[in-house]
């Protein structure tokens, strides 16, 4: 006999689908994001020379995100968060096309936001950490880069771009995704300043998603792109810096634009192919998958 649900889950239901939507992936983006923080902020302060809080943010970000995925928690709702999550497993002919999205989406990302950077001007971000050897500072970067690829990918990707396709179609959910992937960027100070590399990066990371009808491969491009940015921008490494390039009214248009210009182009035209090719392919898989299951 089927339990009735309850006042609140009524209440959640008649929410227009477009809050839920927004709500729910806020809600999955901060809980992922959350006990990072805490442990990142208790170690910096506490203990900077033993970067302990990565494997526990790990085992955090793991568990939280199977909930999510609705490996466990109540079992009336483990499949609606599984399909929430879009995080489907690809097969192994599926990840052939999938991989060189990923590496091609890592290569767009940071030749964007490299162009875009030198055309608008970006205020530093100041960070007030304490003194930390090496090895804890690169530890906490790629944690840095790890945790947001899997949060905003779960949040932004899965549990608010997935119902909003559903509903009103994939220029809509793809603009609205990547608007809010935006707005959670504002706590920074080169927040605002960011709009468009920021939208550019949300749109590619929803095609990508869109593509292959999973976050994984968006998880893994996100988290490799954020982790190049963040280490080569420390290391001062990449042409004049990846964070704060000299601008292009200082500059003119040097080789390095027309460079970036070129790598901008082509790997967009190759992606679109690519996208075409494995939303195909994926569609074929799912059919498969349905028909097996039936």
């Amino acid at each position: 006999m089927n339990s009735k649900p309850s006042r609140l889950a009524t209440l959640w239901l008649r929410l227009p689908l477009l809050v839920r939507t927004v709500v729910g992936g806020l809600a999955v983006f901060f809980a992922l994001q959350i006990g990072w923080n805490g442990l990142m902020i208790t170690n910096l302060m506490t203990s900077p020379n033993i970067p302990w809080s990565m494997p526990l943010a790990l085992v955090y970000l793991w568990v939280v995100f199977q909930f999510f995925n609705g490996r466990w928690g109540s079992r009336s709702t483990a499949e609606a968060r599984r399909n929430s999550m879009r995080a489907r497993r690809l097969s192994r002919q599926e990840w052939g096309p999938a991989a060189v999205a990923v590496g091609l989406v890592v290569i767009f990302i940071i030749a964007a936001t490299l162009f875009t950077y030198r055309l608008i001007e970006i205020p530093a971000d100041e960070y007030e950490l304490p003194d930390m050897p090496w090895w804890t500072l690169y530890a906490t970067l790629l944690m840095v880069a790890i945790v947001a690829g899997v949060s905003e990918e779960a949040g932004f990707r899965g549990y608010m771009q997935g119902p909003l396709e559903k509903r009103y179609g994939p220029v809509v959910a793809i603009a609205l995704s990547s608007f809010m992937f935006w707005l959670a960027h504002l706590n920074h100070a080169s927040g605002f300043a960011r709009f468009v590399p920021l939208m550019i990066m949300g749109t590619v990371l929803a095609l990508l998603t869109r593509s292959s009808r999973s976050i994984v491969p968006a998880i893994i491009a996100h988290a490799t792109a954020d982790a190049t940015i963040f280490i080569c921008g420390t290391l001062e490494l990449g042409p004049r810096g990846i964070w704060y390039p000299e601008q292009l009214s200082e500059t003119g248009l040097d080789t390095l634009f027309w460079v970036d210009l070129v790598v901008v182009a082509v790997t967009s035209l190759v992606l679109f192919y690519l996208f075409r090719h494995l939303r195909t392919m994926t569609a074929g898989a799912i059919l498969s998958e349905t028909s097996t299951g039936d």
